[in-house]
């Protein structure tokens, strides 16, 4: 019980707001999910990046 409230004390810090997302454009994980779709080297990977994580 004790790990679960520690748990959810703490997990709010650890989740970044926007992914790098910004007016300005991406960067941090927003970026490298751009690029990685956009520039493929192995298709099934961009696929991956296009649909589950973006």
């Amino acid at each position: 019980m004790t790990a679960g409230v520690l748990w959810l004390s703490n997990v709010s810090w650890k989740i970044p707001p926007d992914f790098g997302r910004s007016a300005d454009g991406c960067s941090g994980l927003c970026g490298y999910v751009e690029t990685g779709v956009e520039d493929a080297v192995f298709p099934p990977w961009s696929w991956v990046l296009e649909n589950v994580i973006a």
